[in-house]
C-alpha cells in the first residue's frame, strides 16, 4: 500500500514538472514571437517582407 502511494506521488510530480515545462516553452515562444513582431515592425526591411 505505502509503496504503490508513493509511486502515485512520483506519477503526479512528473506530470506536473511536464505541464510546467510545456507551459514555459510556449509563453517564452510566445514573448520571443511578440518581441520579434514588435522588433520587425520598427525594421522596414522586416515591415516589406510581412506586407
Amino acid at each position: 500500500q505505502q509503496q504503490h502511494q508513493s509511486v502515485v506521488v512520483v506519477v503526479v510530480v512528473v506530470v506536473v514538472v511536464v505541464v510546467i515545462v510545456v507551459v514555459v516553452v510556449v509563453v517564452v515562444n510566445r514573448i520571443i514571437f511578440v518581441l520579434k513582431e514588435t522588433v520587425c515592425v520598427t525594421a522596414l526591411d522586416c515591415q516589406q517582407k510581412s506586407f
